[in-house]
């Protein structure tokens, strides 16, 4: 019986969970300012799957510069380190969620494949210089 479970797995009758980035580790993101979209998609790439969770939130700012600034500041407070920073961008990675993600500008052409958010925004009164993107997904480094 064993042996039997132990081949379905290495022939890939049973496949291995996704990772996914804990709710808690969400959570922390979302702690950040006030949320105006989330989405969480599902990517393949060579045979691995992987699960971003992409969310457009508010910070207060007034440029697209201190929107990445303050977003990088404020989850650096809640011990993200800081990867690389640019004027357009960070990547940040939590080694007490075993995550990483993205900060970057609000542009909604870069949403293109999350319509649940670009859907959300709709009607909203959308001032883009105060938004930010943050991608978070299961941190691959080492």
């Amino acid at each position: 019986m064993l042996i039997g479970i132990i081949l379905a797995f290495r022939s890939g009758l049973f496949s291995a969970p996704i990772p996914q980035v804990t709710p808690a580790a969400l959570d922390d993101v979302r702690r950040i300012g006030i949320v105006q979209a989330e989405d969480g998609i599902e990517d393949s790439y060579d045979d691995d799957v992987e699960i971003t969770n992409t969310f457009v939130i508010d910070v207060g700012s007034t440029s697209n510069k201190e929107a990445i600034d303050k977003t990088a500041d404020l989850l650096s407070g809640r011990g993200w380190e800081i990867l690389g920073k640019s004027p357009t961008g960070a990547a940040m990675k939590s080694a007490k969620w075993a995550a990483s993600l993205s900060v970057d500008s609000f542009d909604p052409a870069s949403l293109r494949y999350h319509p649940k958010i670009l859907k959300a925004l709709q009607g909203k009164s959308v001032r883009a210089e105060a938004f930010a993107i943050v991608r978070v997904n299961v941190y691959q480094g080492g």
